[in-house]
């Protein structure tokens, strides 16, 4: 009498329709955590914004006025007429303390933009109307924004970090057209909104 065995195990076309099957979940679920990487990078941004924004008006209480953006390297700093501004990119990658005087008695250290965004234009930018004793400052984390694509996924006028309120006349750096409006986020005192 015959006897016919049944193979056990699976054939190539089984491999590779399995194989093929994880490849296309496994992309899909790339795609959905570097989506959720993004999101969590850009709410701690939010969340360093504000411990400065309340170290710089802590500073301001004790002292009278805000403090000065730091004036060195040369590179890392700019003035325009009546704005003085210290600055932290990737050109200006050691200046980390573009705002001098928080470090450490109001704040424990002033992230670089570097450490604020893997995007590597991000640019961060700390403004004052005076270079004596400033009345108003605004700090901007210039492109540092992850995952922006246009104005439909990026930050709006009505956020509450928008770069600037919609009071401001969209001309300069408030001008959304040119100047990464949705890709950037800001803290500022009264009357520096619109630096």
């Amino acid at each position: 009498m015959w006897s016919i065995k049944k193979q056990v195990g699976f054939t190539l076309i089984e491999i590779l329709v399995v194989t093929t099957i994880i490849s296309i979940l496994s992309a899909i679920l790339y795609a959905n955590f570097t989506s959720a990487r993004q999101d969590a990078r850009n709410k701690i941004m939010r969340t360093t914004l504000s411990e400065i924004q309340l170290a710089l008006e802590v500073y301001r209480a004790q002292n009278g006025f805000y403090p000065l953006p730091a004036t060195t390297p040369a590179a890392c700093y700019g003035s325009a007429p009546g704005l003085y501004t210290g600055i932290n990119s990737g050109s200006c990658p050691t200046h980390r303390l573009y705002i001098t005087g928080l470090v450490p008695d109001f704040i424990a250290s002033i992230p670089t933009a570097a450490e604020l965004s893997r995007n590597s234009t991000c640019q961060i930018q700390y403004r004052v109307n005076d270079n004596i004793s400033p009345t108003a400052y605004k700090l901007t984390l210039v492109r540092c924004v992850e995952g922006v694509t246009g104005a439909a996924n990026g930050v709006k006028q009505s956020d509450e970090f928008a770069r600037c309120p919609s009071s401001c006349a969209a001309t300069g750096v408030c001008d959304p057209a040119t100047n990464f409006f949705y890709e950037s986020l800001a803290t500022y005192s009264n009357g520096g909104q619109c630096y």
